[in-house]
């Protein structure tokens, strides 16, 4: 069932959506200050291709960052 829908996705308009992705990300790359942005874009655009079946997770090291600047922000 994920096939066929992934399938049905990537004709009825996800090759569009995740192409759109990639050039907004490529033109972000352009300045040094975008390239966190550019790097989401494409990472949105791979995602936008096939997304039935795919999770999206915080990476570990994002996890703890923000587990630092709680702890930081409510003091025990």
């Amino acid at each position: 069932m994920r096939a066929i829908c992934n399938l049905l996705w990537f004709i009825l308009g996800g090759v569009f959506m995740g192409l759109g992705w990639w050039l907004v990300g490529a033109l972000a790359f352009i300045t040094i200050v975008n390239i966190p942005w550019g790097r989401a874009c494409l990472v949105m655009g791979s995602f936008s291709f096939f997304p039935f079946g795919k999770e999206v997770a915080a990476a570990a090291h994002q996890r703890n960052a923000a587990a630092a600047v709680d702890r930081l922000r409510d003091p025990p």
